[in-house]
């Protein structure tokens, strides 16, 4: 979420006095309004880590759930970015028929990719009928191909940070009287103005559907 431009409080995104401390790169790179990928966002890292390693500096990658940093020490599968036209033929089926009736379509397609997906899960699902539709091959069979990684080379020492679910719900009552203060609800209320989708990452960043 940090990667999206107009929700900083929100997402914690790095202030001007930590930038001012160490180099921060990749934050507040998308719009709201665009709907990012684990395959791009690989493209952009791939590239500042590279530049750095030429600057003589060690990158530090921190995520959040994992899946993106799990993609860039293990690879990912080689699916091909899919084309705008498959994209706007999901996105309007999706809008048609509701995130159900695509799952339905995906378990009679693919059931071994729909298994494993939730039927709320709209933009796996969204992913999953776009690849199909643009390369004629189902997800499934392309998790069957070993993984790609952009930076073979590399060598990564992982580190773990898991507190206690204690501590952990403690500062989170403590953020959210943080980031109400700061202006949270000023910055949800910009983005509603927009009248974006509610699908959109963006709109479904933890505090935005809330506010």
């Amino acid at each position: 979420m940090q990667m999206y431009k107009n929700t900083p409080i929100i997402s914690a995104c790095p202030t001007a006095e930590d930038k001012a401390m160490v180099e921060h790169c990749l934050y507040e790179v998308w719009d709201a309004a665009q709907n990012g990928s684990v395959v791009e966002w690989l493209e952009l890292a791939n590239a500042e880590i590279r530049r750095l390693w030429a600057e003589g500096k060690v990158p530090v990658v921190v995520g959040g759930t994992g899946m993106y940093i799990d993609n860039l020490i293990n690879g990912v599968t080689p699916i091909p970015d899919t084309s705008a036209e498959a994209k706007r033929k999901v996105q309007q089926m999706l809008a048609e028929q509701g995130v159900n009736a695509l799952h339905n379509l995906l378990a009679e397609l693919d059931p071994l990719t729909a298994q494993r997906l939730s039927p709320n899960d709209t933009t796996r699902v969204r992913r999953a009928l776009e690849v199909f539709y643009d390369t004629g091959k189902l997800l499934s069979e392309w998790h069957q191909i070993p993984m790609i990684k952009k930076l073979p080379e590399a060598r990564f020492e992982v580190i773990r940070i898991i507190p206690h679910k204690d501590e952990l719900d403690e500062r989170c009552f403590i953020r959210f009287d943080k980031m109400m203060r700061q202006g949270a609800l000023a910055e949800v209320e910009a983005l509603a103005k927009r009248n974006l989708s509610p699908k959109l990452p963006a709109m479904r960043a933890l505090g935005v559907p809330e506010l």
